[in-house]
């Protein structure tokens, strides 16, 4: 399996619960100011030490379409960690650290060590350790700020609309549970990356997605992803086992 396509999971993985949970209904909005959104989201933004779960992916671009399963745990601030099966055969694992991205392919015996340009190559968006992490986590990947977005108050979201063209994140949703419930980032005047979060969990006192779904227009090889997770935990003990074989061919 090619490096891009290990490096797409590894942007569009996150860990929620200490059990199974359901979606939960993110309510309707009120009359709030937009320096009182900021602040409530800001707020909300995952604070845990840890989070892992099991999940279910499906990735489509021009050349591919496939499902699979595997399992992401999380160390905040520090690294994501992963490993994926195919029709139940352990294929790979991944570990990314603010530092760099790894991984290695147990199918055909390859690895990948690297940095973050191989992210920006994939989506035509450059995105670093931290911004991958508020990704997955569903808070803002840049800080909110009142000079740079309008608020549109809709009855399922909060709407915040950049107020000029040249702000790279043109619009972003807050659910009435103040978590970003979709953004998009457009590059370049003909790319756009569009991240959506369709359902979320509560755990314990966190609000977390469970579903995302990815999709890039105008790249070389524009993709669509959707992760669902389960059976998920959060503040347990973990491990990271993560080494790269020897004899495996490098990328």
């Amino acid at each position: 399996m090619k490096k891009k396509l290990f490096i797409l999971f590894a942007l569009s993985l996150i860990i929620i619960s200490c059990k199974t949970v359901k979606p939960i209904d993110t309510g309707k909005t009120s009359k709030i100011t937009l320096k009182k959104l900021i602040k409530k989201t800001n707020n909300h933004n995952f604070s845990a030490k840890n989070y892992s779960s099991r999940f279910e992916v499906e990735f489509k671009n021009q050349n591919q379409n496939f499902s699979g399963r595997g399992k992401i745990k999380i160390l905040k601030d520090s690294l994501i960690w992963g490993s994926l099966n195919f029709m139940g055969i352990p294929a790979a694992k991944f570990l990314i650290t603010p530092e760099k991205i790894q991984f290695y392919n147990k199918v055909d015996q390859t690895y990948y060590d690297g940095d973050f340009q191989a992210v920006y190559e994939l989506t035509g968006t450059k995105l670093s350790f931290e911004d991958l992490q508020n990704l997955l986590f569903a808070n803002p990947i840049i800080p909110l700020r009142e000079t740079k977005y309008h608020l549109q108050n809709k009855t399922s979201k909060y709407l915040l609309l950049a107020k000029t063209l040249q702000n790279k994140i043109p619009e972003i949703n807050i659910i009435p549970k103040y978590k970003v419930g979709k953004f998009v980032i457009k590059p370049g005047k003909e790319q756009k990356l569009t991240v959506n979060y369709p359902y979320f969990f509560k755990v314990k006192n966190q609000i977390v997605p469970s579903e995302i779904i990815i999709y890039t227009k105008g790249t070389r090889n524009d993709l669509f992803l959707k992760i669902k997770f389960k059976n998920p935990q959060i503040n347990q003990k973990q491990t990271y086992p993560f080494k790269i074989p020897e004899n495996y061919n490098k990328l």
